[in-house]
């Protein structure tokens, strides 16, 4: 796809992995090692990446909150975190570094820069 057109795409879509390839195919497991907020521009210069503390990671929770919307049950679609979530993003941003990337779009370099992070 064009570059250009991808950055454009609003109408993202979820698939449903099992419902295509079958039950069991897929198996999801993962550590949280970081935390990279991409706040980046087609049009910025350079590569800005600057290491946040959690409240600054807080101000910041509109941008990795994930709103199930009508699958989340236990709320109203789009309301504010309950008290549990924010309790489990309070521990995430204190556990785990929490950088954000502006700037240009520049994968390359922000794969050093996440390498790096880490590798140390």
């Amino acid at each position: 796809m064009d570059p250009a057109a991808l950055w454009a795409l609003e109408a993202k879509r979820d698939v449903d992995l099992e419902q295509i390839y079958g039950p069991g195919t897929v198996e999801l497991s993962a550590e949280t090692r970081a935390l990279v907020l991409l706040r980046w521009r087609r049009d910025g210069h350079g590569l800005q990446v600057d290491r946040l503390t959690p409240a600054g990671a807080l101000d910041r929770l509109e941008i990795f909150r994930k709103d199930l919307g009508a699958f989340d049950l236990d709320r109203v679609p789009g309301g504010p975190p309950t008290a549990a979530e924010m309790t489990g993003y309070r521990a995430l941003v204190a556990a785990v570094p929490v950088l954000e990337v502006t700037a240009r779009v520049d994968f390359r370099a922000l794969g050093g820069v996440v390498g790096t992070l880490l590798a140390g």
